[in-house]
């Protein structure tokens, strides 16, 4: 096992090479100004609609306090080749991360680096529901507001407070997940047959993954020998079936001391990093 560092993670990442555009696209003409972080046209309309909705579902997601009330949406920062979306589950036992990198895009214009967060309202989603291929999509990231643009229709979220249980929460998945050690590696049609195993009936219930052949088998009952980690919550994966089709890789980290994991997804446009906390600390914020 390979220990897991913040620039490992990193490296998993592609880093492409910056991007300049021209000036003849009238709609990528922007006021150098640090209201606005990024635009850009959206090129994999489908990847970007579902990598947006999975980021909903999981502010939605209650799997351990149905009592929560939801929390608000993506923080999103905007670096020169990619833009980063965090949130977590609103009973804070999933984290997630997803880089939408330059490839994502036909254009890609940062014009400044920066940090906003927003609101997914209905009117937001039932837009990003409305993408066909034959759409002209831009998605525009600024200071105090986030706009989807779909065939000269635009639908504008604005900025709403940072819950201070997800700042606390930030902090200690970075900590925690530094100690991560890689287990597994997926590739293809492997990766997407695993998670397409989770499923809700597992519910909380313990498994032990075991390597096998080029995939990862699930087990009730602990084996005897070879390379394994238990794992408990696998329910929680199956609000990744709406990614399983883009997804053509799929490496397992495991932090010994907490058992919690962390699931780094790839796939053409975007990276995925899944944390799924330990059953100690469920419910902690």
């Amino acid at each position: 096992m390979t220990t897991l560092t913040e620039s490992k993670i990193s490296d998993i990442y592609s880093h492409l090479p910056s991007m300049f555009l021209t000036q003849e696209n009238s709609k990528l003409k922007l006021e150098q100004t640090h209201t606005i972080f990024f635009k850009g046209k959206v090129k994999n309309i489908f990847l970007f609609r579902d990598l947006l909705t999975l980021l909903s579902d999981i502010v939605e997601s209650r799997f351990y306090k149905p009592e929560f009330k939801r929390f608000f949406d993506p923080v999103i920062t905007c670096e020169d080749d990619k833009l980063r979306m965090e949130c977590f589950s609103s009973d804070t036992s999933i984290y997630c991360r997803v880089d939408l990198v330059k490839e994502l895009f036909e254009e890609y214009s940062n014009i400044y680096r920066g940090t906003t967060n927003v609101n997914f309202n209905k009117n937001f989603l039932d837009s990003l529901a409305s993408l066909r291929n034959s759409s002209e999509t831009f998605f525009e990231v600024g200071k105090e507001n986030v706009v989807l643009e779909v065939n000269d229709k635009k639908v504008k979220e604005k900025k709403v407070k940072l819950p201070d249980r997800w700042i606390r929460g930030f902090l200690e998945s970075q900590a925690i997940y530094r100690k991560a050690e890689k287990v597994f590696e997926l590739k293809g049609l492997a990766s997407k047959k695993f998670l397409a195993d989770c499923s809700l009936s597992m519910k909380d219930k313990e498994y032990f993954l075991v390597s096998k052949n080029s995939g990862i088998e699930l087990l009730a009952n602990q084996p005897k020998n070879g390379v394994f980690i238990p794992v408990q919550g696998l329910s929680r994966l199956s609000i990744l079936k709406k990614i399983i089709p883009h997804v053509n890789g799929l490496t397992v980290y495991w932090v010994k001391e907490t058992g919690a994991t962390l699931w780094l997804i790839k796939t053409d446009g975007g990276n995925i990093s899944f944390a799924l906390e330990e059953k100690s600390k469920k419910n902690k914020y």
